[in-house]
């Protein structure tokens, strides 16, 4: 709640600091049910957030950037594997 509540008022503050006519949260805080109750409900400007479903972070990008630096891998075979193990299976990544 602590958390939500800094963010919302932090956000008012500088909406009214900057004037701006309106308000988008987006990336994976955006997902954050108080959040967006705390500031849909508080701010006096429209706000804008994407579905949930739509806000994610870039932990995915920064992780799979640090992989394949360290492991170096034909670009051609790199392919999207959303299950973890079937990622290992294919990557062969070990645990040593």
């Amino acid at each position: 709640e602590s958390v939500a509540d800094v963010l919302v008022t932090k956000t008012l503050q500088a909406a009214t600091k900057y004037n701006v006519s309106s308000i988008i949260i987006a990336g994976g805080v955006a997902a954050n049910t108080r959040l967006r109750e705390l500031m849909k409900s508080r701010s006096q400007l429209p706000v804008f957030i994407p579905p949930v479903n739509l806000c994610t972070d870039n932990a995915v990008f920064v992780a799979s950037s640090a992989f394949f630096n360290n492991h170096k891998f034909p670009w051609e075979k790199i392919k999207a594997i959303p299950d973890p193990f079937e990622a290992i299976k294919y990557y062969g990544i070990n645990k040593n």
